[in-house]
């Protein structure tokens, strides 16, 4: 027998609740199909109801996160793709991975119709290869704006045949449901979604609805009637019902538990904007409507069917009328724009979609360059390289294009703006080049050129969301024309964007507003108001992480203008506001600490001269929180409590800050004058073991503090005694660490004599602080080799002394590692058996688990592994189609697996290896972090060869019987983990693969995983991160031990 071939698959992808109720028509045509939702769970966020709408319709659906998933998500026997919307990036992608396998891509029109979107193409510029319209009209509008006409069919409207459907028994049942009772027909009023930042093309805002419902409440009084207002689907219920009945008490507020269609049963005036599917209907089915239009033009302007308001002090009257005198002639309305063929709409799509099944669509030039500029359009850079890339034979527009792109994305300014002036060439209708090119110049500082290009782009915009991109080309105008000296130029632009009700819900204008009104400084608190109410919209209304960091960082920069300019006229206390204000951005954003910490410092200088040392203390402390490991903040603030008489306080931070790796010589360095810092550089001890150099060091600085004293008059003597008492502090400490070595040390001696370890002569590089954060160290157990020492900060259990290249070298230098290694694991070949298929099974595993091996829709997934050994695990990504390659130090394990499974491994220590930048996918590693001498630089060698939005994962075992393991240099747990992966990585998260025994010790790994890149670093920065990640490599080995590296001695 042969077997059946599957059934035909629609792949539906539903962007409202509506959408799933109107396939649903769709559906019950096609019997002999299957259908496939697909539920993008950032969108459902935005839209409540998407899960419900297709679970109460029983269609099966996938959820999906992000695009990478699509290639191993979506069913491979797909017949068609129907989308709802085609203008966010997941839709982009899902046609993409439609049309490389060339399945056909259908849209059914339903409420962006051009007709009632003043000619807005809305969600439907996309080359469908069907695209069913509402009306003849509507083709007509759709091929004068240029859409094929071979690809359009009218259809007429799903909603089309729910027509005629609602009788008496279930107007009944409605007033029931809602608890209207009995008597006259209510005054329904149905909501427009507000405008707000997610949404700026919306047309209402909230005091528009606030006047149309005092409107309604004069008619609900007058008449007796009852006012329903049915919300969007996407409003919050609860909230929207206290504020409505606030005007209005009496007035019963639904949700997504009506439809509108049976709500129809029970109205007996229709109150909507015009410019909705909901009011067509209406007009449509003879229910009187009113329309308070106020300046919005809609399709009833010209083809009747509704009461026309203009005035909305003339609305009360106006549903007056219509109560009194029913609906207005609607036979135009419905000559133009309804339509239903004679077996009905869901039928006739029906029949349409089967017609398609089996006819290839195949992606040509003209569908790669649309699906490019839409990555653009909707602000994917890097899904718009990737698909340009991805193309084998492109043209001279696509090749610019790439070009443009990949300077953008390694920030060669230079040659990006070279190639965006090549692709106005080669097409001179394009706004986005010149997009590119007002934010190139602006940062370039060729301001007129900027301003040119902003108009440029803005006068090109295709003709809907035009205000994506309007609002950042006004923004650069605006600070174009300021740095320029024009102000009034800059006001103007911003009053006119301000009357289009855009500045109070746009957080880049709000931040623009700030910078404007803080040029008087009696505006000032005017700016800070423009400023918190950015910040409450990046919140509330959250874009992407790179967007509201980049916004928040500009905001941040702003307050501490404002801040300055408080503080210039005297207002200290508003000064000190704003700064705390951005204090709290600093804890996301590093990039504005110094200047916070400045800020602050001047701040309380001044405050601490005129004697007000409460301000003053309270600005040092917002210094010391802002950038912990800025020591100048603590000193001042022990000062200041010196002269509060608050002595403990006093003592405890210089006890702290005596205690810092060079952080009492930075303070001196800081007060002194250059001079006389350079003099007592050689007094500082070099060595924990110095004696002299410290009992010098205290001769100098008391010496300075008595001259200081006596010089000032006394004025100065808390300034001279506190650094006296932090230098004195210090001393003493390194006295007691300098017994603590030679007590430690006799330990060590004896416990060699007793083993003598083959690294014992080979450490020579002696770590002073944390390796992760930089903090001080306490002592936290002896092992065989080494001291470890526990970070006061962040937990991390580090080696103190670390060996050098020759030590690893030997360590890990012949098989026999390996097959110790292995051996507990019940390993003993490169070959597989049932100990590799354990071990291959936990590590894919946990890669499955966090979606690492989704492949990109568009090109080959790569991986790279740190500490590949064999390389068993490449082998087995590269049998799922995985580009594979890593790095392991054992040569001798390395040569035999690239013998054994045909890999690629490196054989260089990984920080040394040249490997291209932004090319992975992946970094993984396991149980190898721990052996390695400097961790911070792997990661920045890491974050380097990664895409930006690549990912990597570590695993590194924890718990304290670890700590007898002298080939482990790091002893991780999840805070020092976390700290490690914040520093390079947008997203973080630590998985525990831990336990504790029956003796209560931990014994297992921790997983950390990050992804997205934390910025692009130019090649310079780049080659300094393989030198010295973080900066903190110097200051993490001791001087002399250092210059002993370095001679090789």
């Amino acid at each position: 027998m042969t077997s059946q071939p599957n059934p035909p698959l629609l792949l539906f992808y539903p962007t409202s609740p509506v959408h799933v109720t109107d396939m649903r028509l769709v559906i019950q045509h096609m019997p002999e199909w299957r259908f496939v939702g697909i539920l993008y769970r950032r969108w459902a966020k935005r839209t409540p109801g998407l899960d419900v709408a297709l679970r109460q319709c029983e269609i099966d659906y996938l959820e999906l996160d992000e695009a990478p998933a699509l290639a191993n998500e979506l069913p491979t026997d797909t017949s068609v793709l129907v989308l709802g919307t085609a203008v966010d990036y997941f839709a982009l992608d899902l046609m993409a991975w439609a049309k490389q396998r060339e399945r056909p891509i259908v849209a059914i029109e339903e409420v962006a119709q051009l007709a009632l979107n003043q000619r807005d193409m809305n969600n439907y510029d996309a080359p469908f290869d069907r695209f069913f319209l509402a009306s003849a009209e509507e083709k007509h509008g759709y091929v004068e704006l240029g859409y094929p006409v071979d690809k359009l069919c009218v259809s007429g409207l799903l909603a089309n045949d729910r027509f005629g459907q609602a009788g008496g028994d279930q107007e009944k049942n409605i007033r029931e449901r809602i608890g209207l009772g009995g008597g006259e027909n209510a005054i329904v009023y149905t909501t427009s979604p507000l405008k707000h930042r997610l949404r700026i093309h919306n047309k209402d805002d909230w005091a528009f609805r606030e006047s149309v419902l005092i409107q309604i409440a004069t008619v609900s009084r007058r008449t007796g009637r009852i006012t329903v207002v049915k919300l969007h689907p996407n409003e919050d219920l609860k909230t929207e019902r206290e504020k409505i009945q606030e005007i209005i008490p009496n007035a019963i507020v639904i949700g997504r538990e009506i439809g509108v269609d049976e709500l129809f049963s029970i109205t007996g005036v229709l109150v909507n904007r015009g410019n909705s599917q909901t009011c067509l209907d209406a007009v449509l089915r003879g229910i009187p409507t009113v329309i308070p239009a106020c300046g919005l033009r809609t399709l009833f302007h010209y083809d009747g069917g509704a009461y026309i308001v203009e005035e909305m002090c003339n609305l009360a009257e106006a549903i007056e009328t219509a109560l009194a005198n029913g609906a207005p002639d609607s036979s135009e309305v419905r000559a133009k724009h309804f339509y239903r063929p004679p077996n009905g709409v869901g039928h006739f799509i029906a029949r349409e979609i089967s017609a398609l099944v089996g006819a290839a669509s195949p992606a040509d030039e003209l569908f790669w360059n649309w699906l490019i500029k839409s990555m653009l359009f909707v602000g994917r850079h890097d899904r718009a390289l990737q698909l340009s890339e991805r193309i084998e034979s492109r043209t001279a527009w696509q090749e610019n294009v790439r070009i443009a792109l990949k300077a953008h994305a390694e920030e060669r300014l230079d040659d990006a703006v070279a190639a965006w002036r090549e692709c106005i060439v080669l097409d001179q209708n394009w706004y986005f080049p010149h997009y590119e090119l007002a934010h190139g110049y602006q940062t370039s500082g060729e301001l007129f050129r900027a301003i040119e290009h902003a108009h440029k782009a803005i006068e090109l915009h295709p003709p809907f969301h035009s205000l994506w991109h309007e609002i950042p080309m006004c923004v650069v105008i605006m600070a174009s024309l300021r740095k320029m000296g024009n102000a009034d130029g800059a006001t103007n632009q911003l009053n006119s964007l301000e009357a289009r009700g855009l500045v109070d819900i746009v957080p880049e204008l709000l931040i623009e507003k700030a910078a404007q009104l803080s040029s008087v400084s009696e505006r000032l608190e005017e700016a800070e108001c423009s400023l918190d109410n950015a910040l409450k919209l990046l919140n509330d209304f959250p874009v992407n992480e790179t967007t509201d960091g980049h916004l928040s960082e500009r905001a941040a920069f702003q307050y501490l203008d404002v801040a300055k300019r408080h503080a210039a006229t005297g207002d200290r206390a508003r000064s000190l506001a704003c700064l705390e204000r951005t204090a709290i951005i600093a804890s996301r954003i590093r990039a504005i600490t110094e200047p916070i910490v400045s800020q602050s410092l001047e701040l309380g200088r001044q405050w601490e001269n005129d004697k007000d040392l409460d301000g003053a203390a309270k600005c040092y402390n917002l210094a010391a929180e802002t950038d912990s490991v800025d020591h100048r903040s603590r000193y001042v603030l022990a000062r200041v409590s010196l002269k509060q008489g608050k002595f403990y306080n006093a003592f405890r931070s210089l006890h702290i800050l005596a205690g810092i790796p060079n952080g009492p010589e930075q303070v001196v360095d800081w007060m002194l004058s250059p001079q006389a810092a350079r003099r007592l550089f050689a007094y500082w001890p070099a060595t924990p073991k110095s004696i002299l150099k410290p009992i010098k060091l205290s001769a100098w600085v008391f010496a300075w503090a008595l001259q200081r004293i006596v010089k000032s008059g006394f004025h100065d003597f808390f300034e001279a005694a506190t650094v006296l008492l932090m230098i004195w502090m210090f001393i003493a400490r390194h006295f007691y660490h300098r017994l603590s070595a030679d007590f430690v040390g006799i330990q060590r001696a004896f416990r060699a004599l007793l083993s003598r370890p083959f690294r014992q002569s080979s450490s020579i590089y002696h770590v002073t602080r944390c390796p992760i954060c930089g903090g001080a160290g306490k002592f936290e157990y002896q092992n065989k080799l080494t001291p470890l020492f526990r970070c006061r900060k962040c937990d991390h259990v580090y080696a103190r002394e670390l060996p050098d290249d020759k030590a690893l070298s030997t360590l890990y230098g012949d098989f026999s590692y390996w097959e110790k290694d292995r051996c507990h694991q019940g390993i003993t070949t490169i070959q597989e058996s049932k100990g590799w298929e354990t071990y291959l099974n936990a590590r894919i595993g946990i890669l499955e688990r966090l979606r690492l091996l989704e492949c990109p829709s568009t090109r080959t997934k790569s991986v790279f592994e740190i500490g590949c050994a064999e390389g068993m695990l490449l082998h087995a990504l590269g049998k799922k189609g995985i580009a594979v390659s890593g790095c392991e130090m054992n040569r001798a394990v390395a040569r035999e697996g690239m013998g054994q499974l045909g890999v690629q491994i490196l054989t260089d220590p990984f920080e040394n290896l040249e490997l291209p930048r932004s090319h992975f996918d992946l970094v993984m590693s396991f149980h190898t972090l721990e052996h390695m001498r400097f961790p911070t630089e792997i990661f920045a060698k890491a974050a380097t060869i990664l895409r930006p939005d690549g990912a990597i994962l570590i695993e590194v075992p924890c718990g304290e019987e670890e700590y007898e393991n002298t080939d482990h240099l790091h002893f991780f747990c999840e805070t020092s983990l976390r700290l490690l992966l914040n520093k390079f990585f947008v997203t973080t998260e630590i998985l525990d693969n831990s336990y504790t025994n029956s003796a209560g010790v931990r014994i297992g790994s921790i997983y950390g995983f990050g992804r997205g890149v934390r910025g692009l670093r130019s090649p310079k920065d780049e080659a300094h991160a393989r030198k010295d990640p973080s900066g903190l490599a110097n200051e993490l080995i001791s001087p002399s031990t250092e210059t002993s590296a370095k001679t090789g001695k």
